[in-house]
């Protein structure tokens, strides 16, 4: 997956002969580069290293209004997590970052990514509804959330690329260029996300993660227009001047705007379901259940990134956001607590899978694996990419988070502060006595 989130696909792979069928099973199925079995052996894992941790009696779950959606981000984290995986396999062979091979892992990266930006239309979008939003503690805990996790992952980016170049400057960088290039990094690749240090191809270290948080971000950023144009839910001073000024980011990518905006609206669709009429009464049937089971299987065959997919991506959704629970699969302890590690899995997995396939076998080596051996490997390391995820949202995520009330109380006692400072200021000046007697004499 490219930077900007343009995914591109080396159709020899796809035109590979079969001798027979046994070898078709064996490679799309069993135990091929982009076999289903090993994608299942991954989220099986995931799912038993969880409901291990959550059987801890110091684990406490975060009270969430939608479990089941908890339990679908953290599968979908792993799911991208599995969609890197089987890229890296040919990016070992090839050098080239591709989406791999296959139909079926290519629909799997586009439902992560489009049910994740749902998830955000159907937060957001709730809240406008009931006109509940307060956009200074909005944004404090938006950046609470997303920054430190985000910031830690861009660290251990330099970190791993100075090591690999012996913390010395290429011929071609600077002190000033480096620091150039680590405040595009930081910022969420808004701008950019160039190579650090001349390192080729550095995104691959992290998989490119990062391009999908630049648009949550001009989602979030375009909200108080949006609520004061869908419900006339006024937005502050400042939340409107923060709207018009990323219009200066926007621009750039105003050819993937739309494409990607248009993933938010299934989020807006649910939210518009869930709260009006008995939608959510008649979804936990388990009709629906088989409803999404067939829906997949349609989306696993038909052609990726088109408008079918996407509306099939938007009912899913819906579904699941009225209640339905896959028989119990989205909404069980274990899977909850995945959803709550997704944010660390989705950005450090590429982290890990590049130590492992730098440092622990090579490059050279690593190419040389079988499909077998390199899935092995993934499963293998699955447990600690989760361990990873949880050591990070105990001491990292959660106690940030629950910063949020002190630093929005500071900040707002602050902008009180200043805003009662500058009116004494305003009407010591309107009241001077110089204004005072140039008015007299004008008039």
């Amino acid at each position: 997956m490219a930077s900007g989130g343009i995914i591109q696909i080396k159709d020899s792979f796809n035109n590979q002969n079969y001798p027979n069928n046994m070898n078709y099973i064996i490679n799309k199925i069993l135990l091929g580069p982009v076999a289903l079995l090993p994608a299942i052996c991954v989220i099986a894992v995931s799912l038993l290293t969880t409901t291990a941790i959550s059987k801890s009696k110091y684990l406490t779950l975060q009270p969430v209004k939608y479990e089941n959606l908890d339990g679908l981000k953290g599968y979908l984290a792993v799911i991208v997590f599995i969609s890197h995986s089987a890229t890296w396999y040919f990016y070992l062979r090839t050098g080239n970052w591709w989406a791999p091979p296959s139909n079926l892992y290519i629909q799997m990266t586009n439902l992560s990514v489009s049910m994740f930006f749902m998830m955000s239309g159907l937060l957001f979008f709730n809240k406008m509804i009931k006109g509940e939003i307060n956009w200074l503690n909005l944004y404090i805990s938006r950046i609470l959330r997303l920054v430190p996790i985000y910031a830690l992952a861009i660290i251990f980016l330099f970190v791993i690329i100075g090591f690999l170049s012996k913390f010395s400057f290429s011929d071609k960088e600077s002190f000033l260029t480096l620091i150039s290039q680590f405040s595009k990094w930081i910022l969420f690749t808004i701008k950019d996300a160039p190579n650090i240090n001349n390192f080729q191809n550095t995104g691959v270290i992290i998989c490119y993660v990062p391009w999908t948080l630049r648009y949550e971000w001009f989602f979030y950023l375009t909200l108080p227009v949006l609520s004061f144009l869908l419900f006339r839910n006024k937005p502050s001073i400042s939340a409107i001047l923060i709207t018009i000024c990323i219009l200066f980011f926007i621009i750039p990518y105003k050819d993937y705007l739309y494409m990607y905006f248009t993933y938010f609206v299934g989020g807006i669709i649910a939210a518009l379901l869930v709260n009006f009429g008995k939608f959510s009464q008649r979804t936990t049937h388990w009709v629906f259940s088989g409803i999404i089971f067939i829906l997949a299987l349609i989306v696993a065959v038909i052609k990726p990134y088109q408008l079918l997919p996407l509306i099939i991506f938007s009912v899913i959704f819906c579904i699941i956001t009225g209640g339905n629970t896959l028989f119990g699969f989205l909404s069980n302890k274990g899977a909850r607590l995945l959803g709550q590690l997704s944010y660390g899995i989705y950005m450090f997995h590429g982290l890990l899978l590049f130590c492992l396939f730098r440092f622990g076998l090579g490059f050279e080596k690593a190419a040389k694996l079988t499909s077998l051996e390199h899935w092995s490997l993934v499963v293998m390391i699955t447990p600690i990419i989760v361990l990873v995820a949880f050591i990070l949202h105990v001491n990292i995520e959660l106690p940030v988070i629950q910063l949020t009330p002190i630093v929005y109380k500071t900040i707002r006692d602050l902008l009180n502060t200043i805003e009662q400072k500058i009116t004494i200021v305003w009407h010591k000046i309107l009241n001077s006595k110089f204004l005072s007697e140039k008015w007299n004499q004008n008039y």
